[in-house]
């Protein structure tokens, strides 16, 4: 018997593992994505950061609040932080536009390490103020 003749289905045999066992080992090691939990602060929520977190702005977002509800706001910063890998947590809140009753929606993104109320104080005209800190779930595992 050839040599050669036994090379062809063993070769094919390796090649349907090799290429099975990456992917099932990608399934088995993926961790959750991470999780944001919110930092309690006491109502009113008119909180603002203080100058130790401006240092460790990100990014600031903004829209008019008849663009977003405060779910949809809170989720598309939500979305803002977990597409950069340095954002630690996020501020929302609003403030006047100086037109009348409008207002519009203020997102703040900062890097760690992860703030607490003692990071905020409490500012006129800031309204629905929310602070979520980003949790990762490390859960990974391969079998």
């Amino acid at each position: 018997m050839n040599l050669w003749s036994l090379w062809g289905p063993l070769a094919a045999f390796f090649a349907v593992v090799a290429m099975h066992a990456p992917a099932t080992a990608a399934v088995n090691a993926t961790a959750s994505l991470p999780q944001f939990l919110e930092l309690p602060l006491e109502p009113p929520l008119d909180w603002l950061y203080k100058e130790k977190l401006g240092y460790r702005i990100i990014m600031v977002l903004d829209a008019a609040t008849d663009e977003y509800d405060i779910y949809g706001w809170e989720d598309f910063v939500e979305t803002q932080c977990l597409g950069m890998e340095l954002c630690d947590s996020v501020l929302l809140y609003t403030v006047p536009t100086g037109e009348g009753e409008h207002r519009r929606w203020m997102g703040v993104l900062f890097r760690a390490p992860h703030p607490s109320p003692s990071d905020f104080y409490r500012e006129d005209g800031i309204r629905l103020s929310r602070v979520f800190v980003k949790i990762h779930n490390d859960t990974a595992s391969v079998d």
